[in-house]
């Protein structure tokens, strides 16, 4: 049982770096477009080209962390004796992280930061 448990420990405690990863790239996202609107009068293509790559990179981070998420599902599924703390996930799959750009949360809040951007530069 205490292998389960470490086991499991592991796997929350990747989950927490993922997460923790996705919200600080829509700080830095912030950050980086107030400063790029401040010196950059009228050049909506880089700023928005910027968001849009935040997007890419936060979705890549969300797209792992429901993977860990389903590894979790499955760690806690089993017993002590299959139990063989392997981490591996299938890393980018395709249909997982076109989920996850189109994911409520990464869409309204970069829909949201292009749709001010492009008021606060035209």
């Amino acid at each position: 049982m205490e292998a389960k448990i470490k086991y499991l420990e592991m796997i929350q405690n990747v989950i927490n770096r993922m997460a923790k990863n996705s919200f600080l790239l829509k700080g830095w996202s912030i950050t980086l477009l107030t400063g790029i609107i401040t010196l950059l009068n009228n050049k909506i293509y880089v700023s928005n080209s910027i968001i849009i790559l935040f997007l890419l990179l936060d979705s890549y981070y969300l797209m792992n962390e429901r993977q860990y998420r389903k590894l979790y599902e499955k760690a806690r599924m089993l017993n002590n004796k299959e139990i063989n703390f392997d981490m591996s996930i299938k890393f980018f799959d395709k249909k997982e992280y076109l989920k996850s750009i189109f994911s409520y949360t990464e869409i309204c809040f970069y829909i949201i930061l292009i749709i001010i951007n492009n008021i606060l530069l035209t």
